[in-house]
């Protein structure tokens, strides 16, 4: 068993390093594409320093604790931008990720030097080292599963339910068996059992990624739709019936979903949303509805007789169940904001009249 450990890490940290260079050399979204790799150099570096005993602050075991620190607050990452379509990661994301690392370097020199803190004391810091970590994962579980009911491409659906149970099964592990044997060895078959999980979760990713075809991730091109490269011919019939039955201003009702559409139009599921990726290029579906409402939208806010017309009525009769999101979804197709939009508008009317 005590053969089986390293065994396990070595090969998982050799998958981890070649999942690595395909992202590295896959034509995909620089923000994605680096923090996916940050995400699996972190997991690569617990695994190794597990292996590492007795820990010190040496200048290797500085390289691998950092890493490893950054772990949780990179699942977080990971999971916003590979699930959320369209993310921008600011400075404080980074500024987040120095002050997290930092709280968990405290954590650890408190761990480090026993006699700065009484027992119960070292206690009570390493469980809300522990709980800050588990704190972040929820948050990346979370972002996991929160755009999965308008998500439009199948492959990033499946691995949404995979990466939800295999992230679950073995950080929650991970943290729990710390937590239960906090001052013990824990058990030689967990640690097994946690390496084995995320064997295949690695495994898993791997063969979701080798050819970069399944969409997980997004290209750095414009358009999302590339007809040259589908590997099936369109579903004409329903393209067309998408269409007629979306010109009847179907997208006004408000909390319509892709599901609500399907029984509509009395199709499956998941063909409706296989032919609104694949076939109209589209991988979400509320950003499908939004080119309608925001069409819609602009040509309210441009003719003469509409400029009295309050922008939060306006949101709920295009379908929207708020002005913040109405607000968002307009700015992230005009980079403007509905008044800015009616504004200028009305100076281009006006110029043109005299």
């Amino acid at each position: 068993m005590k053969l089986l450990i390293p065994t396990l890490t070595y090969i998982t940290v050799s998958f981890i390093a070649l999942l690595g260079s395909l992202i590295v050399k896959a034509p995909i979204l620089r923000l994605q594409k680096w923090v996916s790799v940050s995400f699996l150099v972190s997991i690569a570096a617990y695994l190794v320093l597990e292996l590492v005993v007795p820990i010190s602050l040496n200048f290797g075991c500085f390289v691998l604790l950092v890493p490893t620190f950054a772990l949780p607050y990179l699942f977080w990452l990971y999971a916003k931008v590979i699930f959320s379509d369209n993310v921008v990661l600011t400075y404080r994301y980074g500024l987040g990720l120095i002050g997290f690392v930092f709280m968990e370097f405290l954590f650890f020199l408190n761990f480090m030097n026993p006699n700065i803190l009484s027992e119960t004391n070292r206690i009570i810091v390493e469980m809300l080292s522990r709980a800050f970590s588990m704190l972040f994962v929820v948050l990346g579980l979370w972002e996991v599963a929160r755009h999965k009911a308008t998500d439009l491409v199948m492959p990033r659906i499946r691995y949404r339910e995979f990466l939800i149970l295999a992230t679950a099964f073995t950080i929650g592990l991970t943290l729990l068996t710390e937590l239960v044997f906090l001052r013990k060895d824990v058990p030689d078959f967990l640690i097994v059992l946690q390496r084995a999980g995320i064997l295949v979760l690695i495994v898993y990713v791997l063969y979701r990624h080798i050819d970069f075809k399944n969409e997980l991730y997004q290209t750095p091109s414009i358009s999302p739709l590339n007809l040259s490269n589908l590997t099936e011919a369109p579903d004409l019939v329903l393209i067309e019936l998408i269409k007629n039955k979306m010109n009847t201003e179907v997208w006004r009702e408000e909390g319509l979903t892709i599901q609500k559409l399907a029984e509509t139009l009395s199709v499956k599921e998941y063909r409706l949303r296989k032919t609104i990726n694949m076939h109209l290029g589209y991988r979400n579906f509320n950003e499908f509805l939004n080119v309608y409402r925001i069409e819609e939208a602009k040509k309210l806010l441009t003719q003469k007789n509409k400029n009295e017309l309050n922008i939060q009525e306006l949101a709920f009769q295009l379908g929207y169940t708020s002005l913040s999101t109405f607000n968002k979804a307009f700015k992230e197709n005009t980079n403007m904001t509905p008044t800015q939009w009616r504004k200028k508008q009305e100076s281009l009317l006006n110029s043109d009249e005299f």
